[in-house]
């Protein structure tokens, strides 16, 4: 054998704690999390997480602009939260507060 070569090392496989790497290539699967960005009236900008049970789709995203639209108009208050996988992010906005707001998939 030739010492010369290059030679390709192989690491052990992981023991599967933590987050996994992606395969090689680009994958694109549906997540089940929402990024919400609130701008307050006071000039303020809160960003949060919602994990939702089921794939996101753009009719589940409408659903979900539509039901923060009528709960900022009734004032309420809301508390979000993310899976402790992802983020582990616990956030309560006052809704009273919040003058325009956007909602996309996570990434």
């Amino acid at each position: 054998m030739n010492n010369d070569q290059p030679r390709m090392e192989q690491s052990p496989p992981s023991a599967g704690f933590g987050p996994q790497r992606p395969a090689f290539g680009m994958s694109r699967d549906r997540g089940r999390r929402l990024e919400i960005v609130f701008a307050l009236r006071s000039g303020g900008i809160v960003t949060v997480y919602q994990e939702v049970e089921d794939d996101i789709t753009e009719e589940a995203t409408e659903r979900c602009t539509a039901e923060l639209s009528a709960q900022i108009k009734a004032g309420a208050d809301r508390t979000f939260s993310d899976s402790w996988g992802s983020t582990g992010q616990r956030s309560w906005v006052n809704l009273a507060d919040v003058a325009a707001f956007f909602v996309r998939p996570a990434r």
